[in-house]
């Protein structure tokens, strides 16, 4: 596969994530007083958040019991960062994913997508078996983009 097209694909889906976060959650500080919550606007504001980038097979290279392949099948990160960004900047970077440095082999840009989330950094308790069974951190996505693999 080629590397640079790989490269473009993560570039594309990180820009448009980070501009849906831009316009969505820039400048915004939520403050709890006496249980009443209001939005305030404060320009020196900075948004941080673990920033994945996935990259998925979207007809999996993986069969399940019954000899049908999944869908969707988790390859590796191509970014897993903590991500920090100020009011009003933006945040640019840029990764070559390869296949074959991730140890995978007839990788092919039609049956690959490439899906980007921002995580919030406040955990919130949430349980398997509510209301109290089995109790486990959630992290909530803030944004997400993804983009598909082209043929030519």
């Amino acid at each position: 596969m080629n590397n640079k097209r790989i490269g473009k694909l993560i570039g594309a889906a990180v820009i448009i994530l980070l501009l849906t976060t831009t316009l969505s959650a820039i400048g915004v500080n939520v403050v709890k007083n006496d249980e009443l919550e209001t939005e305030q606007s404060d320009p020196k504001t900075i948004y941080g958040g673990q920033l994945r980038v996935y990259v998925v097979e979207i007809i999996s290279r993986w069969d399940n019991y019954y000899g049908d392949p999944y869908h969707y099948a988790f390859l590796d990160f191509a970014i897993d960062e903590k991500l920090s960004i100020e009011y009003n900047t933006t945040y640019n970077t840029q990764v070559t994913w390869d296949a074959q440095q991730a140890g995978y082999e007839n990788v092919t840009e039609d049956n690959i997508i490439v899906m980007a989330a921002i995580f919030n950094p406040k955990s919130q308790t949430k349980y398997s078996l509510p209301p109290v069974s089995y109790p486990f951190k959630a992290y909530y996505v803030d944004a997400a983009a993804a983009a598909l693999g082209q043929t030519q």
